[in-house]
């Protein structure tokens, strides 16, 4: 009773309030709350209800060159209402990514915007993803990184997981989601992969198998960075563009540096990530069996330097792409049976031409320029076997032929012969809606006919037509159920009431028995609400109800203008239900705390 009487001294013009509620005067602070932070809240997306213990951090981008890549800029714990408050700014240097981890949840990344709202988290299955890595020949690929992105292609990883020597990894932070991130796959001597989307593993195979992932042989491609004056560049923070896909690497003390996990093309793009913005520095060859030299800008030298002429007599098919790599650095494409030759400067080098699938194996050509004299080389160049392949036909079939260095895929079937490395192993797959056909030959010779029609070849058949069952679900009045993922699996419709006529409250879920699948339940004057399960072969009969979760209004109404910490007009509206604390300043610095109880619907007015 003294407590009351206390606060109706203090506060006699506040209404609102029920028992057990309070509103009570805090110290004042010295400095204004920082605006250097941004204010959000976590909540559980099956029960609306606020997640505490929540680890929140904001981070640059991949490719940051003011932080020379990723950087965290702060950390914060979401508090027992799922509020949290997070450093977002240093200086004028602004975050651009969010991390968000929690214990028993899926892992979330996604940009700094995204938690001006409701950051939603959705609890981990049971039983955690498996991903299996194989190569052409089905055996396990061990130590492939598969990390997360949603956001775009610099996106901080929600995760980051290696596969065992069996080719096996768990995921535990991954899987269904109102988004589900993609994922990036990277593995030693083997093509990378820049996006897997989650609706594609999730729509093969059935719950609680590994999704089956063939990776495509790349070789690995290594350079030595120089700086201008001509010394090895280490610890330069570098960017190589790969085909579709980028790389951020850091030269060692040697200047070295190694694309491992190629994503393809047949040169690369380097950039060095230096502040105010990344600077090109070359266009780079990849190479089998060497590193190449490459200066700052490898296709400029000084006019000052000695040079001499290069004359390159080489077969008349020869593959255009030659290179000339010089020990100093210098880099030039080179083009062979020019009379005239092409000016290079003086000194020891090597030109490098073929590689795999090429036509011609990878040849590497070592010679020494001497300064004002003109140098012919002649290049001998060893010819890949031609062989035809005879597949199946198929409106959707594929075939790639794996070699021990690189593989080489269509995109369909070829049109005609094609050439393939020799003296090796090399791995035919061919692939259409599902079945799988594999022919290795060790060592092609040229006119070798590879026929993959027999059943022998055969090492996985069309996987049996699914079996479809119906789940069957009672909603509220006026409520929507939508397909979340993967939508192309799962679908909804109207169910017959016991009357015979269809209801909108009685919507039934269609979909392959075992599937995984994500739904989302839309209330007026709720929160949304996501469902996850797996379609078991379930009695038709039965109904699974599923109950909306109403939010909770506050409006405060002052004489004076007041700012309620960490909370928006949006986010007053739309509260959860039960305790709730808030901290008010007003125009002249005075705070106050306000506790309060909410119940689901309520739509509270507090004046102070």
């Amino acid at each position: 009773m003294l407590t009351l009487i206390s606060l109706a001294l203090l506060f006699p013009q506040t209404t609102g309030l029920q028992e057990g509620e309070s509103i009570s005067e805090l110290a004042p602070v010295v400095v204004s709350e920082s605006p250097d932070l941004c204010h959000g809240r976590i909540v559980n997306a099956f029960t609306g209800m606020p997640v505490a213990g929540a680890a929140v951090e904001t981070w640059t981008e991949e490719i940051d060159a003011d932080k020379g890549g990723f950087f965290r800029f702060g950390k914060a714990t979401s508090g027992v209402g799922g509020r949290f408050a997070v450093l977002s700014q240093l200086g004028k240097k602004r975050a651009e990514k969010v991390r968000v981890q929690a214990v028993g949840y899926l892992t979330r990344s996604m940009t700094l915007g995204d938690i001006d709202n409701s950051i939603v988290l959705f609890p981990a299955p049971k039983q955690a993803m498996q991903i299996r890595a194989i190569d052409a020949m089905g055996r396990a690929v061990a130590g492939a990184l598969i990390t997360s992105t949603y956001s775009c292609a610099h996106d901080v990883p929600a995760f980051s997981e290696r596969t065992d020597d069996k080719g096996l990894v768990e995921l535990p932070a991954y899987g269904l989601q109102d988004e589900t991130p993609q994922l990036r796959v990277r593995a030693l001597g083997f093509g990378a992969i820049k996006y897997l989307d989650g609706d594609d593993i999730f729509s093969t195979g059935q719950s609680g198998d590994p999704f089956v992932l063939r990776l495509k042989r790349r070789s690995p491609t290594a350079y030595c960075l120089l700086k201008k004056s001509g010394e090895p560049w280490a610890g330069a923070n570098l960017m190589v563009n790969d085909g579709e896909g980028y790389h951020v690497l850091t030269t060692g003390t040697d200047g070295r540096f190694r694309v491992e996990s190629r994503y393809g093309g047949s040169s690369c793009g380097v950039y060095l990530l230096e502040s105010p913005e990344p600077r090109y520095v070359g266009t780079l060859p990849t190479a089998e069996r060497v590193a190449l030299m490459v200066r700052d800008r490898p296709e400029e030298w000084p006019e000052e330097l000695p040079t001499g002429t290069l004359v390159l007599q080489a077969p008349e098919d020869c593959p255009t792409e030659i290179w000339a790599s010089h020990l100093d650095g210098w880099l030039s494409e080179v083009s062979p049976n020019d009379s005239d030759g092409f000016e290079f400067p003086a000194g020891k080098g090597f030109l490098i031409a073929g590689g795999s699938f090429t036509g011609f194996a990878e040849c590497v050509h070592v010679f020494e320029l001497k300064a004002g004299e003109r140098l012919v080389l002649d290049v001998e160049l060893d010819k890949e076997p031609v062989v035809t392949v005879l597949t199946p036909e198929g409106e959707n079939a594929t075939l790639w032929v794996q070699g021990e260095k690189e593989t080489l895929d269509f995109g369909g079937l070829p049109s005609g012969p094609l050439t393939v490395p020799s003296d090796e192993s090399v791995c035919f797959v061919f692939e259409n809606e599902g079945e799988v056909r594999r022919v290795s030959v060790n060592g092609a010779t040229d006119g070798q006919v590879i026929d993959m029609r027999p059943d022998s070849t055969i090492i996985q058949t069309k996987p049996p037509l699914p079996v479809y069952g119906q789940k069957h679900f009672v909603i509220p009045e006026g409520s929507a159920l939508f397909v979340s993922s993967p939508s192309q699996l799962f679908s909804l419709k109207k169910h017959s009431s016991p009357d015979g006529i269809p209801n909108e409250t009685l919507p039934s879920l269609s979909g392959p028995i075992g599937g995984q699948y994500l739904l989302n339940l839309q209330s007026p004057g709720c929160f949304p609400t996501f469902i996850r399960g797996t379609l078991k072969d379930d009695s038709p009969g039965i109904l699974t109800p599923l109950a909306a979760i109403p939010f909770a209004s506050l409006q405060i109404i002052s004489d004076q203008k007041m700012q309620v910490i960490g909370f928006d007009e949006i986010d007053l509206r739309q509260l959860t239900p039960g305790p709730l604390n808030l901290t008010l300043v007003s125009e002249t610095g005075e705070r106050q705390a306000l506790q309060l109880d909410l119940e689901p619907g309520e739509q509270r007015v507090v004046r102070l």
